[in-house]
């Protein structure tokens, strides 16, 4: 009753495209239901994506083929909040922009100034240069070899510049707080992953859909119910021992031992 209150009060709804509401040109269905519930309720949503290589209205468009019609407004690109950000912490500033021209649109449309040769920062989207020169060129000695050449060196150069401005004004001097992350940890569904091997997959989806509906541990739950002990427990949601590379192998090789 809690869950269903709680989506009563949602004004506005931010709906995810590609794998949410459509995929690849197909609606999933209950997309549109959704959206006609919506509206009749008086409610409002809006898409969204996190794909710099399209711009609003070819994502309309897209979503007019499939039987949408919404107007522009109702989508928020990435490249629109780039731009939005970028002209609210940089203004005046000229941007060097990585990406293709459906970015290069969206930034001009919303006042981003681009130069090329004298940028004072960067802006670094999803490029297709590389994909188009490489289904064109098919690799070989052409034209097309210094194209992909010069795409992906520049988003190298850029991506270590990035890694060492985020280390150096960032990352130095921070100190994890152990306990908060402790129990973060202990408080995650996606632990029940860890449980798998020992109590079965049916078990573990049984165990994650009690714990999202209680917002309880997992470990708790599993407790409760007698699956495991709590020194099993102990040591199968060991976050070291989840994220070690050699705790990964062994467990890969007593399942081969399993099956053996």
């Amino acid at each position: 009753m809690k869950n269903k209150k709680s989506v009563r009060d949602v004004k506005c709804f931010l709906l995810d495209m590609d794998g949410t509401f459509y995929l690849g040109d197909r609606l999933l269905d209950g997309s549109l239901d959704f959206i006609r519930a919506v509206e009749e309720s008086g409610r409002d949503y809006l898409f969204l994506t996190n794909n710099s290589s399209h711009n609003a209205a070819y994502y309309v468009e897209k979503l007019r083929r499939m039987g949408l019609t919404v107007p522009r407004e109702k989508v928020l690109t990435s490249g629109q909040a780039t731009a939005m950000k970028a002209r609210l912490l940089y203004p005046g500033k000229r941007a060097f922009v990585l990406g293709n021209e459906y970015l290069f649109e969206e930034l001009r449309e919303y006042g981003v100034e681009i130069d090329q040769q004298r940028p004072d920062y960067v802006i670094i989207g999803y490029d297709t240069t590389v994909t188009l020169a490489v289904e064109a060129g098919q690799l070989e000695l052409n034209a097309f070899e210094p194209v992909i050449f010069d795409s992906l060196y520049q988003g190298l150069v850029m991506l270590q510049h990035g890694i060492h401005t985020l280390n150096v004004h960032c990352l130095q001097g921070v100190r994890a707080n152990e306990e908060v992350c402790r129990q973060e940890v202990e408080r995650s569904v996606g632990v029940v992953t860890a449980l798998c091997p020992k109590i079965g997959y049916n078990a573990a989806c049984s165990l994650a859909r009690e714990a999202l509906r209680t917002n309880r541990p997992v470990g708790k739950i599993a407790l409760e119910r007698g699956l495991l002990t709590e020194q099993e427990l102990q040591t199968l949601l060991d976050p070291a021992a989840m994220t070690s590379r050699c705790s990964l192998q062994d467990t890969e090789v007593d399942a081969v031992k399993g099956k053996m």
